[in-house]
């Protein structure tokens, strides 16, 4: 992997992880599409923790005020992060394994635009509820959803946060919360397992590919907070299909 790849697949990661469109589904087409080699899950997990600095980073003041301030906040977040950190240990790798296909990402690019259709007609009717515990556990098992490349972590708990009576601002700033734990658990835990694969690569795409991730990712994770103060999901579940569709001709 050169320079000029891994900079662009960490703009991908860092756009596409907070736009709900799906990061691990983009990372996967977008390689097929240009004929490059197909990158390793780690260098994927590097790019990852770009992203997950990029949460840390912009949402450092809610992260501090959920330890020492605002902790019913905190325990919401904690609570939220257990259904997809035990259904991620059992079978991430197994799912990335199956379902890393471009015919399957297409596929589930299709399903996950009719659950974010779903929400936006509902999300019309019900207004402006808070976040509860039931809540924070129901959209941490959308975030599980995200397991599936081509779903989009940001696209499922958005539309389950607007399913259950949030407004769109609200549930994306719950969901962008919701994912810290996992993304640098996750993240953490498949480096660690995964060092020796990490010196394939080298350390000069890796921390391109990382610092791309990061840079991209802020300025998407302001772009989406600001997006949804006054517009919809109707153009993510339109490019979305359109990709897939695109994917699935292709693909024949």
């Amino acid at each position: 992997m050169n320079i000029i790849q891994a900079l662009i697949l960490g703009a991908i990661q860092g756009l596409t992880e907070f736009i709900p469109i799906s990061s691990s589904g983009h990372l996967i087409v977008f390689p097929n599409l240009l004929g490059w080699e197909a990158q390793p899950l780690a260098f994927d997990t590097t790019l990852h923790l770009g992203t997950a600095l990029a949460l840390i980073v912009f949402f450092w003041k809610d992260i501090t005020e959920m330890v020492i301030g605002n902790r019913r906040m905190g325990w919401l977040i904690v609570a939220g992060s257990v259904p997809a950190a035990i259904l991620g240990f059992l079978f991430e790798e197994q799912i990335e394994l199956m379902f890393r296909s471009v015919n399957s990402v297409a596929s589930i690019l299709i399903v996950g635009s009719l659950l974010m259709f779903v929400a936006e007609r509902m999300g019309n009717w019900v207004k402006n509820k808070d976040i509860d515990l039931r809540g924070s556990v129901i959209v941490g098992l959308f975030q599980s959803l995200a397991l599936l490349p081509g779903f989009s972590r940001s696209g499922a708990t958005i539309s389950g946060g607007m399913l259950l009576g949030l407004s769109r601002e609200k549930a994306a700033r719950f969901s962008f919360l919701l994912s810290i734990p996992i993304v640098v658990g996750a993240g953490l835990f498949k480096v660690i397992d995964s060092a020796g694969a990490l010196d394939a690569v080298g350390t000069t795409p890796l921390a391109v590919g990382f610092f791309s991730s990061f840079l991209v990712g802020l300025f998407a994770i302001k772009f989406m907070l600001n997006f949804l103060k006054d517009k919809g999901l109707n153009a993510f579940i339109v490019y979305r299909i359109v990709l897939a569709l695109f994917l699935l001709f292709i693909a024949i």
